[in-house]
């Protein structure tokens, strides 16, 4: 039943793909995969603007965020894991040193407890080009497990994340335009 509902959902999202870039749809939603499933089942649905193998999605975030009382239509990422939120206030990321206006505003909120523990952040290019970025965000904000990022990248293009915490590790892919 669920190869049939995956295999269902992409071909819909293929019946959309026309092949051809426009500067307004060149990034685009990839497919998503069995562990993306919980998001649909709340009524989440992907978006323009995901890379990689990571959806963008619009909707209710994961109920485990709950605690962190995320507005219900905001633009966010789901870690490969399923434990890692990143709620993109800041949408579309812009690349380049001080952007201001929007910030790329990303709060992150984990499944698992912090414990008082810091979120390192290291990205790395898709494309396996240039020096990574790294951050590390402190865990001195609440409600829930949430770090309050601002997350900016030297260049547009697809970034891998990976994220840890507490002995917990998280791996998504941002956007930047």
């Amino acid at each position: 039943m669920r190869k049939s509902w995956v295999l269902l959902l992409a071909v819909a999202m293929l019946a959309g793909c026309t092949g051809e870039a426009t500067p307004s749809t060149s990034t685009r939603v990839t497919s998503t995969s069995a562990k993306s499933a919980p998001a649909l089942a709340i009524g989440a649905s992907p978006s323009p603007g995901g890379c990689s193998d990571t959806p963008l999605w619009i909707g209710a975030a994961p109920q485990w965020t709950a605690s962190a009382g995320l507005p219900g239509n905001t633009p966010y990422i789901l870690s490969h894991e399923d434990n890692l939120v990143g709620v993109l206030f800041g949408f579309p990321l812009r690349a380049g040193a001080n952007v201001t206006d929007p910030t790329n505003k990303i709060l992150w909120v984990s499944r698992e407890p912090r414990d008082g523990k810091e979120l390192h952040l290291t990205l790395r290019r898709a494309d396996g080009t240039g020096q990574p970025v790294t951050q590390v965000e402190p865990a001195d904000s609440g409600p829930g497990q949430i770090y309050p990022s601002i997350v900016d990248a030297p260049a547009a293009g697809c970034w891998q994340v990976r994220a840890s915490w507490n002995g917990h590790t998280a791996t998504l892919a941002l956007n930047y335009t």
